[in-house]
This record gives C-alpha cells, structure tokens and sequence, in this order.
C-alpha cells in the first residue's frame, strides 16, 4: 500500500479511474482540494484542507465477488474512528455517516470495467476541522461537534487501517458489520423512499 498526495484534484475516484493501471492493489490517493468530487446520483461533493478526501483501489478477486458489502464495511470502519470522538453518531444506508441529522461523511463505491473488472475504487469524504458549511448544506464536522482540532493525515492512517481491520474479518466470515449497522441505523422507523429507473 502507498499513499499519493495531491495539494489538488478535481475528484480522487475519478483520478484512480483515470489512472487505475498506473496504481495497485489497497494503493491511496489522497488531495488536501477536491475541486469537483461527486457522490450517489451525481451529487456534488467538494472539499479543502479543512476536510478529509481520498480513495482507495482494491483489486481484490474476493472484494470483486463481495462488492456489495464494501460500501456497508467501510462506513462502519468510518464510524469505529469517529465514534471515540463524537456522540450521537448514526449510519445512513448505505454509505453516509450522520450527527444529530447532519452529514459528516460520505462514502462513494465505483468499479472501473473493461472486458473485465479492473478495479474498485472507493472514495470518502469525512469533514473534519471545517468551522462552517454553506447555508444549503446540511452538514457538520468533527470541530463542529467537538471544538477540537484534529490532525487530518493521523485520522486518514486511523481510517484506512479500520477500514483493513474490517475487511480481514469479512474474509474470515465475520458479519459484525450487519449488527453495527443495525444497531445505528438512522433509517430505522422511519419512511423510506426508492428511485427505480426503468
């Protein structure tokens, strides 16, 4: 595993997208500026040295085979590293992190396919030490919710090792994952409401 840092990249997923044989197996691109970053439905999703930004590739036969879970593994990665710092957090099905109702983090899962499958790229955005969002977004950080400033590169090391911790026990048939997520779900009780394209 390596990590690449870039002080600026319009998105890190589509970066590693771009440039998937240039990089390996659980290799990291990581950008203090990401300029034109994108989450489900082509949301938009921005961010500066305030905020933590990065992907990671996985070319991986098993992860291929179980990319379902991936996206569910790494918000409960996410979650065990913010959780010892901050309350009330909650798990959004199927990729946000939320507090008290606000997001503080997204995870975004994209495979890259050719006549076979070249990759999955996995990228996260988790606000850290941002001291406010514009008006139209409802979103909060850790600084927000605590008052302290974090140190984001130590944090990026905390989560991609949670987020490998929690892969090996998927491996290894474990399914604690599913009780995490139950146990936070923010959709629990509450209506729910599916787009399905034709």
């Amino acid at each position: 595993m390596k990590i690449y840092q870039f002080e600026s990249l319009e998105s890190t997923n589509s970066y590693l997208k771009d440039h998937i044989n240039d990089y390996q197996n659980l290799d990291v691109v990581f950008t203090f500026n990401q300029t034109n970053g994108h989450g489900r439905t082509n949301r938009v999703w921005s961010s500066n040295k305030d905020s933590l930004t990065f992907s990671i590739l996985f070319k991986d036969e098993f992860l291929y085979e179980n990319y379902q879970s991936l996206s569910l593994i790494s918000a409960v990665a996410v979650f065990k590293v913010l959780q010892k710092r901050i309350s009330n957090l909650q798990i959004k099905w199927p990729n946000d992190l939320l507090v008290n109702d606000k997001k503080i983090c997204g995870i975004l899962l994209e495979s890259r396919i050719s006549s076979h499958m070249e990759g999955l790229i996995l990228g996260i955005g988790v606000n850290i030490n941002n001291d406010s969002f514009e008006s139209n977004l409802n979103a909060t950080s850790l600084y927000l919710e605590t008052g302290i400033k974090e140190d984001i590169n130590s944090l990026l090391f905390e989560i991609i090792e949670s987020i490998l911790l929690c892969i090996d026990k998927l491996k290894n048939g474990s399914s604690d994952h599913i009780n995490i997520i139950n146990e936070y779900n923010y959709l629990y009780r509450k209506n729910a409401y599916a787009v399905i394209n034709d």
